[in-house]
C-alpha cells in the first residue's frame, strides 16, 4: 500500500513538473516568436547579412523549443498513460535550454 502510494506521489509530481515545463516552453516560444515579429518591422541598423544571421539564430531557437514541446507532450502522455519515470530516457539528460550558449542568446 504504501509503495503504490509512493509512485502515485511520484507520478502527481512528474505531473506538475512536466505542466510547469510545458508552460515555459509555450512562454519562450512566444517570447521568441514577439522578437522575430518586432525584427521584422524594425529597422534596427543591422546589416543585411547581420539581419539575416540573428533571424537564422531565432528560427533555429523555435525550432528547438518546437521540438522540446514535442518531446514534453510525449512524456505527458506516457505519464499519464502509466509509463514509468524510469523508462523515459529524456527525462535524465540535462536541458540545453539553460546552457550558456542560450543564455547568452536570452539577451537579445
Amino acid at each position: 500500500m504504501a509503495v503504490r502510494r509512493l509512485e502515485e506521489e511520484k507520478k502527481n509530481i512528474l505531473v506538475l513538473e512536466m505542466d510547469h515545463y510545458w508552460k515555459w516552453l509555450s512562454t519562450r516560444a512566444k517570447t521568441s516568436q514577439e522578437l522575430s515579429s518586432l525584427l521584422s518591422n524594425w529597422p534596427c541598423g543591422f546589416s543585411e547579412e547581420g539581419l539575416k544571421g540573428l533571424q537564422s539564430i531565432i528560427l533555429r531557437k523555435q525550432q528547438n523549443i518546437r521540438e522540446k514541446k514535442m518531446q514534453a507532450r510525449d512524456c505527458y502522455l506516457r505519464l499519464l498513460s502509466g509509463e514509468t519515470a524510469e523508462n523515459m530516457s529524456f527525462l535524465h539528460k540535462p536541458d540545453d535550454c539553460d546552457s550558456d550558449s542560450d543564455s547568452s542568446d536570452d539577451a537579445l
